[in-house]
């Protein structure tokens, strides 16, 4: 990579620590758990969906033939997924549900929404296998309902209502933007959350115009009406998912077991939009007492996340936008 596309790109590392509930011996238990699945030769795909993608499955399945067009589009590309050998996964769902601070379910309907959840994609999907149906039990929901599984989980609710209360939903003026990444960068600092964190990130093209990115975190005037938890489970899916993906890709490069490839689902063109600018190439994990550190490495396309000030083929407009990106980077502590 050349240093040219590299500040256009923006190759980092970022490290995330992540709570172990249990043991960290539980990591060695989920990799022997999917070393157990049967061995697959042709190199089969297990597909993450989203919560939206499941409740389109529910609808069709109470409605049939649902006249909502964009219901019907979703599950005709759903039934594309239905391959024997492919598998389908409930587990990146289940972490946004779970740990979603907004939802005020009991004990007991959380357990049964997730049991109608697994049973529905047991139901719509009929040759591909649906990895957790019969794995879950009510104990594991509940230790997961109300938990991150980063540390600084919490932290991050707190940053994200500070993003809201900036009102992004307006951009700033041209003269104005840098004042506010630096406010943006001074309140990570302040609250420990690494500058060139995703969540950091995604804030900060906000301010440049990034639509998919103020899609996601959907800002409110009135802060009452903010769903913080909404717009961080979303942003977590660019670490969750390759961690995921790490997790199922290293199980089959050593046993040829499991799964060759992964890929998530989503209906959300938003989403899949502000997903694609930040690509994992690598994820590493350290492990010590009750704490696993994960280090994700991502090339993160800045070119369009900050589109103001960059031009249709992704080159930076001129010598004052150049500027203006370099100081963003100082900001962050890129290069």
């Amino acid at each position: 990579m050349d240093e040219q596309s590299e500040k256009e790109s923006g190759f980092l590392r970022v490290q995330i620590k992540v709570k172990l509930k249990i043991s960290t011996g539980n990591y060695g238990a989920k990799v022997n758990e999917m070393r157990s699945l049967p061995l697959a030769g042709r190199g089969p795909t297990l597909h993450f969906l989203d919560l939206c993608a499941i409740s389109h499955i529910k609808t069709y399945l109470k409605k049939g033939q649902d006249p909502n067009a964009p219901i019907r589009e979703s599950i005709s590309e759903l039934r594309k997924l239905d391959v024997a050998g492919d598998g389908i996964s409930y587990l990146a769902s289940l972490l946004e549900k779970t740990s979603d601070l907004n939802r005020s379910t009991s004990d007991e309907e959380l357990v049964s929404e997730v049991e109608q959840d697994l049973a529905s994609l047991q139901q719509f999907f009929k040759n591909s296998t649906v990895y957790e149906g019969g794995r879950v039990t009510p104990a594991q929901i509940l230790d997961l309902k109300g938990e991150h599984p980063e540390e600084l989980g919490p932290i991050y609710h707190q940053f994200l209502i500070f993003i809201n209360s900036l009102k992004l939903s307006d951009v700033p003026a041209a003269d104005k933007r840098l004042e506010v990444v630096a406010q943006v960068s001074s309140k990570a600092q302040e609250l420990g959350i690494l500058k060139n964190h995703p969540l950091v990130i995604v804030s900060i093209a906000c301010i440049y115009g990034f639509v998919p990115a103020a899609k996601v975190i959907k800002f409110k005037d009135n802060p009452a009406e903010f769903n913080a938890s909404g717009a961080l489970g979303d942003i977590q899916l660019i670490q969750r998912l390759a961690n995921m993906a790490n997790l199922v890709r290293e199980v089959w490069r050593q046993h040829r077991k499991g799964y060759a490839h992964t890929n998530f689902f989503t209906d959300d063109r938003n989403l899949r939009l502000l997903l694609e600018c930040f690509v994992v190439r690598d994820v590493s994990r350290s492990e010590l007492e009750n704490m696993m550190t994960t280090s994700y490495q991502m090339t993160t396309d800045f070119a369009r996340l900050l589109p103001v000030l960059h031009n249709r083929f992704g080159e930076v407009k001129g010598l004052k936008e150049d500027k203006e990106r370099s100081e963003i980077y100082r900001l962050l502590g890129i290069g």
